[in-house]
């Protein structure tokens, strides 16, 4: 049995954009569950967070996408930082669950062969070694 503890980091409703973040440990990896839109109004409320966990020495970071409605330039840059910021402590950052319009969009900007990606949980958790 695994000690785990989930956080609600921020929820958010602006412009009727609704945004939740969620964080959870389980000893092996962190998994950080975004929900709704990661856009200019809401990446603020995951961008600390996020970067100051990839900048921890290797860390191992699990991003579910699944419940993300949609990501835009200022989210996809915020995504992008946090993979260098991984890579460059020696971390590890999976992005999984994505929805098949988010897969297709990273793959048609090429991100697929930079950033990791699976489409399951199931499938992160054997890219990070769990």
């Amino acid at each position: 049995m695994t000690n785990s503890r989930e956080n609600l980091i921020h929820n958010a409703n602006l412009d009727n954009t609704e945004f939740d973040f969620t964080e959870e440990d389980n000893g092996k990896y962190i998994k950080l569950c975004p929900k709704g839109c990661i856009n200019t109004a809401t990446v603020k409320f995951m961008k600390k967070r996020l970067y100051d966990l990839s900048c921890e020495n290797d860390c191992k970071i699990i991003m579910s996408l699944k419940d993300v409605k949609s990501i835009d330039s200022v989210g996809l840059g915020t995504i992008i930082t946090a993979h260098k910021n991984c890579a460059h402590c020696g971390g590890q950052i999976v992005f999984s669950d994505l929805s098949p319009l988010i897969m297709k969009t990273m793959k048609m900007l090429s991100l697929d062969r930079y950033l990791k990606m699976t489409v399951d949980l199931k499938s992160a958790e054997s890219i990070i070694g769990c």
